[in-house]
């Protein structure tokens, strides 16, 4: 069951993609907080004990998700941080688990994927 007070980050410098993820979101009862780079993600995260999950875009200009899913992970380990991408095949994704991300999400967004996964991480905080 998840808290009323669980926040979701979404770092993520696409717009649209902010968008869908905060309808998503919204469509689930969850509330989220988003950022559009690394450098004030990591400033949310370390003002904000009430995020429960981070969701990850891996491509950004300046410092990039992998980048940023480390520096997270030095300041809250018990954080799930979740990938998400458009840049996807076999090798790539077992490679997001090995470097530490949690799991990940292929863009386009499959409506029943997402919301399967974000209820896995948000109950795993309980």
């Amino acid at each position: 069951m998840q808290n009323s007070h669980d926040i979701v980050l979404i770092v993520d410098d696409d717009l649209i993609s902010c968008e869908l993820f905060k309808e998503l979101l919204k469509g689930l009862g969850i509330k989220c907080l988003e950022v559009n780079n690394g450098h004030d993600a990591l400033k949310v995260v370390k003002e904000n004990a009430n995020i429960k999950l981070v969701l990850m875009d891996i491509k950004m200009p300046g410092l990039d998700g992998i980048e940023t899913m480390r520096r997270i992970k030095k300041i809250r380990t018990d954080l799930p941080v979740i990938a998400q991408t458009a840049y996807i095949s076999e090798g790539i994704t077992s490679s997001y688990k090995k470097v530490g991300f949690n799991d990940y999400l292929e863009k386009p967004i499959d409506f029943y994927i997402f919301q399967e996964v974000i209820q896995e991480y948000l109950i795993m905080n309980y």
